[in-house]
Order: structure tokens, then sequence, then C-alpha cells
């Protein structure tokens, strides 16, 4: 008997009578619409044609893959999102890439070299929701 009340709430989640958690903000709260518009996900762009990123989060030696820049939120259609294409990866020479467990979860972890230049094929379209840093 357990068995199916313990079933029926589970499906329950997928008809909306409990709506399921699927944040992807870990320890921080959803900004407001482009309020950064150098921040690209979990990484920053530097230059129209350089993004500095962590390094955990490009499998392997990216060099063909693509960057989606200035889209707000996953969820959504018709947003402002551009892809640029990945000519060239750099990892910082310090990094450990072999490590694939996630030792940034870690306290004790030390992530200063989880650091990655990637060089995009062509420099990203400056929009409303797409620029380099500024300088201040």
């Amino acid at each position: 008997m357990w068995f199916l009340v313990l079933c029926l709430i589970l499906s329950l989640g997928d008809y909306g009578a409990f709506p399921l958690v699927q944040s992807r903000i870990l320890g921080g709260w959803e900004c407001e619409r482009h309020p950064q518009h150098w921040q690209v996900a979990v990484s920053i762009l530097v230059q129209p044609q350089w993004e500095l990123t962590a390094a955990q989060c490009i499998p392997g030696r990216m060099g063909s893959g693509v960057v989606r820049l200035g889209q707000h939120s996953l969820d959504t259609d018709g947003d402002t999102g551009q892809d640029v294409p990945v000519r060239h990866s750099i990892p910082h020479p310090l990094c450990n890439r072999s490590l694939r467990i996630p030792t940034f979860l870690s306290p004790d972890a030390d992530n200063s070299q989880d650091l990655m230049l990637l060089q995009l094929r062509e420099p990203a379209n400056t929009t409303e929701a797409v620029c380099d840093k500024p300088a201040h």
C-alpha cells in the first residue's frame, strides 16, 4: 500500500500538482535580465573573440564546440542568444584536467588554476545582451 502512495506522490510532480524545483543556480539567485552583458554563463567575454571560463566546465580540449552568448534563460524561446563556434581552447598550464571529480565542491580545494581561455572563431556580435567587459 505504501508503495502505491509513494508512486502517486512522485508522479504528481509531472502534472504540476507539486512543481519540482529545477533551478540551475547554485548558492545564488536569478539576476535581472542582462545586467552585466560581458558575463557568459560560467564565463566572461574579455574581448569580442576571447572568453575566460572555468576549465572544469569544458570537457576535454574544446576546439570544435560552440558557446551560447546573451541568452538569459535556457528555458525561454526567442531570447537574445547567439551561437559562436570555438576555434581553440587554452587551459591554465597548472590546471589538472585529469581529475574528473568535482573537487570544486570541497571547501579545502584549491581551484586557483581552474581557468581556460576560449578563442572564438569569429568575434561575438555586440548587442544589448552581449558585450565585452568594460574597462574601469
